[in-house]
């Protein structure tokens, strides 16, 4: 295996190693002016690659409106985040909003030339749902791939999806995860949902466009949910008799070169108690 790629790999699952959220109170009062009345006049920062970024979107942020965005008459205003790409490499960007209090961050992603001409949008609905589980907390997700070489994608903004404001998602309720977990039977539960909303907490994750699949590998060995709703719970004692066998397995895979084997591995090695498969596993795609 080639070092810098294992060394990218590494710094994504350092950045993305906490999987609690932000303690931070959202701001919800618009009362202060916008920011700006158009796209030219957004502040800008670069965005680097690898990175890893938790956001708190809510009105310490620049405000748009949405007029602005969606060429219509809404006057709502939104927290808005703008980069600018400083490199013509491709790369992935992976977004996470999470659900808090029933709400989360309607999360929508545009692409724009060095002309601020729009190239792409990425909405709220292509983002996928994850429940709270082993691999995070509850939240909407997605990774795309931005490629400046063809189409000279210059400026990328991240703002609210208008159209998805007065919608909700379904979820999976807890007892249902749990019941499929343990192969039982569930009991009826009333539906579970949540509202989109223009505040919330996002969490945004740079890499090279090969490093995809391990970007989403190695954050959810990382991740483990905290939700105090979850029945699902970790064994707080490991089962030392069984780690040399986890430990060998996972060798062998890495000396095949296999780290999606030597990933399922550690994973379950973490499921049976065992909390040192994972930092194992990382350590040894390090060296």
């Amino acid at each position: 295996m080639r070092r810098p790629f294992l060394i990218s790999i590494m710094i994504a699952s350092l950045l993305t190693a906490c999987s609690t959220l932000s303690e931070q109170e959202l701001d919800t009062q618009t009362n202060n002016e916008a920011c700006c009345t158009q796209l030219t006049e957004l502040p800008m920062t670069s965005l680097s690659v690898p990175s890893h970024k938790k956001v708190v979107m809510d009105t310490h942020l620049p405000l748009l409106p949405l007029a602005v965005l969606d060429e219509t008459n809404n006057d709502k205003r939104v927290p808005v985040l703008t980069y600018r790409l400083v490199s013509t490499q491709p790369l992935s960007l992976m977004i996470r909003s999470y659900i808090t209090q029933n709400s989360l961050f309607a999360p929508e992603v545009r692409v724009y030339d060095p002309d601020w001409r729009l190239i792409k949008r990425y909405s709220s609905v292509q983002f996928d749902y994850k429940p709270t589980s082993l691999q995070g907390l509850e939240r909407i997700e997605a990774v795309i791939t931005i490629n400046p070489q063809k189409n000279n994608a210059t400026y990328l903004m991240l703002s609210a999806d208008g159209q998805a404001l007065s919608h909700t998602i379904i979820r999976q309720h807890p007892q249902t995860l749990y019941a499929q977990t343990q192969q039982i039977i569930e009991q009826k539960q009333l539906p579970l949902t949540a509202s989109f909303s223009e505040f919330g907490h996002i969490e945004l994750t740079t890499s090279s466009p090969q490093n995809n699949e391990f970007l989403s590998l190695v954050s959810e060995l990382k991740s483990v949910a905290t939700s105090q709703n979850s029945p699902i719970s970790v064994i707080e004692q490991p089962n030392h008799l069984l780690w040399p066998t986890y430990k060998k397995k996972i060798d062998d895979a890495l000396k095949n070169d296999n780290v999606k084997q030597a990933a399922a591995i550690a994973t379950q090695a973490s499921e049976a108690g065992i909390k040192q498969a994972k930092d194992y596993l990382l350590n040894q795609l390090a060296q």
